[in-house]
This record gives structure tokens, C-alpha cells and sequence, in this order.
């Protein structure tokens, strides 16, 4: 969601030809391309940025209360459960949502037949078709469709952030839309709901993620519900086309000059209605299948070179000349290892998402990134031949590995924007001579089995992969992305002297003093963190059973011997001095706490979500008669360029449920769940085991990694 920016209503309505005079009750209508014509204002609205009149579903009167006391029930006949009849409300035998009658349609009722309150499928055809921001018009706030359809990029509609009504209070004004579609809710009790179209102003923080993959987030999005009918929502109307008559026969766009990877919409047109041919009516056909292949009416560029599309449609058929270039990115030398490209794969601007590839995969693919059509690539690194910036861009280009990654995000500056025209991250370097250098990497979004969003308006991050598969890089955070997943490429020049430098982190800190705090337990606890100076320092991040700390974290580099010793269901349980991380590097009785040891920690402090000189982090204050004026500080350490809101730590210990886990404490500003939790007996602890606690001690994977807390025996 965009944040609020001021824009003149006459850049909305740009031109006169765009906004078309309907023929009834002098509503006016817009056409995006889309498979039905929007009306330009909500109902009872005398311009875009009214908000208009407030109707309970399936009512056709406006109303300025609204309850289940004044809730008129449309009391249709209803069939048998096992009838497929959907022209009553409720559900059909395969829990589909239905349609209101024309009847009960508040703008069929009240505009005419060729108008009527859109359905699902429309609303989402709407989203997946336009960019959409929230922009200030004659001082009103709202969202902006803007048609991404070819010939028609010029046209769009504006719906107020007009909230809802509930009694007698409007809610919600300035925060958001709220807009009826025609259809009940399958989710809820088909009786009592209905499904609806809303978005927020609200924007969440901006979150990152640094291993294998980059995400970021820009905010929230409209999103589909299901809400009460009684409740007062505004509504959008749609209109048919005027005549379903074909006298000729177009495409909206005689030629396309694409990017290589770039995906575009082909609109058909119906002369002189300008009719939209449905989906599967028309057979779509490519001179060409290396270079582009258009899926009911979405051309993707996966080749170099050019090509003719071809739609056919009831005898007649139309074509399109495509031409795909591959941009060749410039080289930036930010100081590090390696020089990044100032764009994505196949992006002629930073701005653009270029092209989504398969992690080992060298060309992109029309519609969605399967299993089924996923060429399987079982090493953990590429071979040259598999790195799709390699074999596409040539000269030199390639994949970034994760300790690249790595060095990106600590040698750099990272800072969020998110604007009209980008969203994502400005990347400047720190580095002594190259500070004020920086790059631009767009939150892009990536394409799974699912239809996914794949512009920057539309998505919440960017995944950004190496060449190395289902790697983490210290400090950032975990994921295990799919292989199969299209996403973006950000490739990387080796320099010109072939020196390959030292990328990662360097020798665990030494403990350089009196760490000691006495909370009265059965042990003595560390003031602050293996690796770290200070109470709130995150410290070093060790793989369970490992001494050093790493730039990524994956099964490939896990230590064999650690494996191995502890995997055995009659193997060791604890670790040995000679694997754990805080005797190894601390040396003297310094060692990895218990979970018992955790769970005492837990029992006898009192904790508090707490900052320390700027940090994050959770303070343990003892309820031990005698000790209460002693405490530890635990900070958040998952965080690096996102805030930070939680903490991972390590216990000594494997998990009894899961041989290859270790067990670790977890503190959380919002619990995210329990996870695989290991028996501790903690339910007679009060607020442990309530649904919202926010310590809880899970299993997790060994090689994955956390940081470690010391104690000392007393």
C-alpha cells in the first residue's frame, strides 16, 4: 500500500475520452481492459472522491443505520442441498459462493440491467491487472487503479477510503475502503455473510531477510473477507459491454517491445463495442516459442530476438509483432569482493523487476513455477551451465553467492523507500572510498504455483536467490525458499584483477571482562552474549554444536562430526566441552546452558520487553530474596536491517522429539507459535504455556543456528 501523496484529481481522470457517459441516471463509466467497464464514482456518489451511499448486502435501499434488527433478509427459496442451482443465496453443493439475485443487486436494482455489483473473479481481475497506490484527491484519501492492459495504461479509477458503518458509527474513514461484492462467503455461514473488498492505510514495518534470498516489505494490500450482511458497506457498480455484436476483430497493441523476461498484457478488442473476448475463447499462438509464448493474453519474453503472436477468435484472428532485447546491466564497484549490477536479470531500469527464473533454470516460463515443470537441479551450487546470469548476460556476469550476500549487507548501508514510482531498498557503501556508491534492489516479488504477484505495487518483498541453494547468512534471519520459485536475479562481475578477497566474519571476540551475574540460580549467567562486548550486542551466531560463526548456514557446511556424534537415538544428548561454543571461546567453566537451567531462568525473574542504549531485547530481573537488584539483558537477534522483535538461543541440548533438532530459547515480542516445543513440564509455570506468552523453548534445526548465552557453574 502506498502511503498518502497529494495528486490533482484531473491526473486521475487524465483525459476527456477515458470516462465514458453511461445511458441511465448519468452514471459514468471507465474502461481499464478488463473483462467489464467500472463506473468512475461509488453508488449515490455524485463524483470519485464521494464516498457515497452505505448499503447492507443484498438490500437496494441506502441506509444511515445498520444492525440485524433493520437487516432486511432476502427470504429466497431455497433448494435441496444437493442442488447445483446457484440463482438463490447460500452456497452450492461444492461450497462455492453465489451470486445475489438481480433483484437484490443494489445496482441492478438501482442503475439498470447492464449494471451490477461486481463479483470475486472481477474485483480480482481488477487487482491483477492495475497498479494501484493511495494518493489525496481534492483533499480526500483513496486508492488509485491505474490499468496495466496494453492501450490502456492511461485509464483509472479512484475509490475513497470511505470505512464502513456499523449502528449508527461510520469507522474506519481515511483508513480504508470497504466495498460489497455480489457473491455470499464460503467461509463464513452462508446465511449471515458475504464477501467484501477492503484495504488499509495501515502501513507494517519494512522487514528483511538476508540469506539465500532478500525479502522486503512495503505494507498491506487489498484483501477479500467475509463480513456480516447487515453491515453498511459502500459499492463499486460494473457494467456489461453494450453489444456482444463482432464486426472486427483487434489486439490492443499492434507491436510490444519487451525486456527479455518482462511480462506483459494483450488485450482483445471487439469492434466497434470494444467487447473483451473471454478467456479460452481465444487461441492464442507464437511464431516462436524461444523467444515469447502468450498464455490467454499474457506474453512473456523468454528469449532474445523477435517473433509474431497470433490470436484467433470465431474465424478471425489478429496479430502481434514482439521484439525482446536482454539490457545489459552497468557494473558498480561498491568497495566489496565483487562489483553488482545496477539492475535485475533482463531489467532495463533498477526500477524494474526483470526476469523470474528457477533456481537453476536459464530462462524464465509463462505462467505460474511448479514442481511438475521445474527442471530438478539436485547439487547445492551451480555449475556455470545452470546460472541463468552466466549463460544469459555472458561476459563475466553471474550468480552472487551468500558470502557475497553476507558482505553486501554488512559493508553496506541499507535504507527502506517506497515511493510513486519504487519500492525497496537504496544499498550504499561503507566502505573507505567507495561511500556514497550505492544500488537499487526493488521489492519484485517472486512466482510460485500459485498466482503471484509479480510488479513492485503489488507485492510485499523481493526474493532474490544465489547460486548456492538454501543458504543463511549470520545475523539476518532463516529461510528455505523452493527451487522451484520464479524470482528475480541480481547478478555480480568478478574483478578485473581476478583476486578473489576474504568475505565473512572474522575470530570470535574474546570475553575481555568480569562477565558474572549472580541472579541466585542454580548457575551463574553471562552479562552478555559469546562474541559480544556488551549486554546488548547481539554477539556471534554459531550452528548447534559448531565453535565458529559462519556467513551461511545450511546441511551442505554443517560439521560432519557434530552430525554424527549426536545423531544416534544412543548417542550423546548434550554437547561434549570440545563442541560447545561458549567453553571453546570463553574458555575456563563457561559453557552452553540447559534447558532446565532456561526454564529456571524463566521461573524465578521477572522479564520485560525492554531497550538498552538503543537495543531490543528482553530484561531478566530476579525474584530471589536477596538478589532482586540483579538482572541480564537478552536482546533481539534476529533482526540486522529489519527491527528486530525476537531472540534465538541456544540450550546444550537435542530436542527429544527430533534427533536432528537442537533445543532452544526463543524470546518474542509476539508469539509466532510453539513450534515443535519440547515437554519441560512448564505448564505449572504461569503465562508459559498461555496462547500469547512470549518466551516459549522450541525445537529447531541443528545447522540453522542461533546464539548463545553463557553460564558458569556457581
Amino acid at each position: 500500500m502506498r502511503s498518502s501523496r497529494l495528486f490533482a484529481l484531473a491526473f486521475i481522470l487524465s483525459t476527456t475520452f477515458t470516462v465514458t457517459q453511461a445511458r441511465k441516471l448519468d452514471v459514468k463509466y471507465v474502461d481499464l481492459g478488463l473483462s467489464v467497464l467500472w463506473a468512475d464514482c461509488n453508488m449515490g456518489a455524485d463524483s470519485p472522491t464521494d464516498y457515497g451511499s452505505y448499503f447492507a448486502w443484498g438490500e437496494t435501499e441506502p441506509k444511515n443505520y445498520f444492525s440485524w434488527d433493520n437487516f432486511h433478509n432476502c427470504e429466497i427459496p431455497r433448494e435441496e442441498p444437493d442442488s447445483d442451482d446457484e440463482d438463490f443465496l447460500g452456497r452450492s453443493r461444492n461450497n462455492e459462493p453465489l451470486r445475489l439475485p438481480p433483484a437484490n443487486d443494489a445496482a441492478t436494482v438501482r442503475l439498470g440491467a447492464e449494471w451490477h455489483m461486481p463479483t470475486i473473479q472481477e474485483y480480482n481481475e481488477l487487482y491483477a491487472n492495475c497498479d494501484y497506490d493511495t494518493v489525496t484527491v481534492n483533499g480526500v484519501l483513496g486508492l488509485r487503479y491505474t490499468s496495466r492492459i496494453a492501450g490502456y495504461e492511461d485509464r483509472s479509477i479512484f475509490i475513497p477510503y470511505g470505512g464502513h458503518i456499523e449502528g449508527a458509527d461510520t469507522i474506519g474513514v481515511d483508513l480504508g475502503f470497504w466495498v460489497w461484492t455480489s457473491e455470499s462467503d464460503h467461509y463464513w455461514d452462508a446465511d449471515s455473510s458475504a464477501t467484501y473488498v477492503s484495504t488499509s492505510n495501515t502501513v507494517n514495518p519494512a522487514f528483511f531477510y538476508l540469506d539465500e534470498e532478500l525479502r522486503v516489505g512495503i505494507g498491506t494490500e487489498p484483501s477479500e473477507a467475509g463480513g456480516y450482511r447487515y453491515s453498511g458497506f459502500n459499492i463499486r457498480p460494473v457494467r456489461r459491454y453494450d453489444s456482444d455484436a463482432l464486426t472486427s476483430f483487434e489486439l490492443s497493441a499492434a507491436k510490444l517491445d519487451l525486456d527479455y523476461g518482462e511480462i506483459r498484457r494483450v488485450n482483445t478488442v471487439i469492434r466497434p463495442s470494444g467487447r473483451q473476448a473471454e478467456n479460452g475463447e481465444v487461441k492464442w499462438s507464437t511464431s516462436s516459442d524461444t523467444v515469447a509464448i502468450c498464455q490467454d493474453g499474457t506474453v512473456t519474453a523468454i528469449g532474445v530476438g523477435k517473433c509474431v503472436i497470433t490470436a484467433e477468435y470465431k474465424g478471425h484472428k489478429a496479430q502481434m509483432k514482439v521484439n525482446v532485447t536482454m539490457p545489459v546491466p552497468e557494473a558498480v564497484d561498491l568497495g566489496l569482493s565483487v562489483k553488482w549490477a545496477s539492475a535485475n536479470m533482463g531489467a532495463s531500469s533498477p526500477l524494474q523487476p526483470g526476469a523470474y527464473i528457477a533456481w537453476g533454470e536459464t530462462s524464465p516460463k509463462a505462467g505460474l513455477y511448479t514442481g511438475d515443470n521445474y527442471k530438478r537441479v539436485w547439487s547445492d551450487k551451480l555449475e556455470p551451465q545452470n546460472d541463468a546470469a552466466a549463460v544469459r548476460l555472458g561476459g563475466g556476469w553471474r550468480m552472487p553467492d551468500a558470502d557475497e550476500l553476507w558482505e553486501l549487507k554488512n559493508k553496506c548501508t541499507w535504507k527502506y523507500i517506497n515511493t510513486n514510482d519504487s519500492c525497496g531498498y537504496i544499498i550504499t557503501s561503507n566502505v573507505p572510498g567507495y561511500e556514497g556508491r550505492s544500488i537499487f534492489l526493488p521489492a519484485a516479488g517472486y512466482k510460485t504455483n500459485h498466482e503471484s504477484m509479480v510488479t513492485m505495487n503489488q507485492v510485499h518483498y523481493g526474493t532474490y536467490k544465489t547460486f548456492a541453494y538454501n543458504t543463511s547468512v549470520s545475523n539476518v534471519g532463516l529461510g528455505s525458499p523452493n527451487k522451484s520459485e520464479g524470482c528475480p536475479i541480481r547478478p555480480v562481475l568478478d574483478l578485473h584483477d581476478g583476486k578473489k578477497k576474504e568475505v565473512g566474519p572474522g575470530p570470535v571476540k574474546p570475553l575481555g571482562h568480569n562477565a558474572l551475574v549472580d541472579l541466585g540460580l542454580s548457575v551463574l549467567w553471562a552479562d552478555c552474549n559469546v562474541g559480544a562486548d556488551s549486554p546488548e550486542e547481539v554477539g556471534a551466531r554459531f550452528a548447534w554444536g559448531e565453535t565458529e560463526q559462519k556467513t551461511y548456514y545450511t546441511t551442505a557446511n554443517y560439521k560432519y562430526n557434530v552430525c554424527h556424534r549426536y545423531n544416534s537415538d544412543y548417542g550423546k544428548q548434550k554437547l561434549i566441552a570440545d563442541d560447545d561454543a561458549a567453553h571453546v571461546n570463553w574458555g575456563g567453566k563457561w559453557r552452553m546452558p540447559t534447558k532446565e537451567e532456561y526454564a529456571e531462568l524463566f521461573k524465578n525473574c521477572e522479564w520485560a520487553d525492554t531497550i538498552l542504549n538503543g537495543v531490543e531485547g528482553f530484561l531478566f530481573t530476579s525474584k530471589v530474596p536477596g538478589y532482586t537488584s540483579n538482572s541480564i539483558f537478552l536482546p533481539f537477534t534476529n533482526g540486522g536491517i529489519y527491527k528486530a522483535d525476537g531472540g534465538i538461543y541456544l540450550t546444550s541440548e537435542v530436542s527429544s522429539r527430533n534427533k536432528y533438532c537442537c533445543v532452544t530459547f526463543t524470546i518474542n515480542k509476539m508469539r509466532s507459535g510453539t513450534y515443535d516445543e519440547v515437554d519441560l513440564g512448564l505448564e505449572n509455570y504461569p503465562g508459559w504455556d498461555y496462547p500469547n506468552s512470549n518466551i516459549h523453548i522450541p525445537a529447531r534445526n541443528r545447522y540453522e543456528g542461533g546464539f548463545v548465552r553463557a553460564v558458569c557453574p556457581r
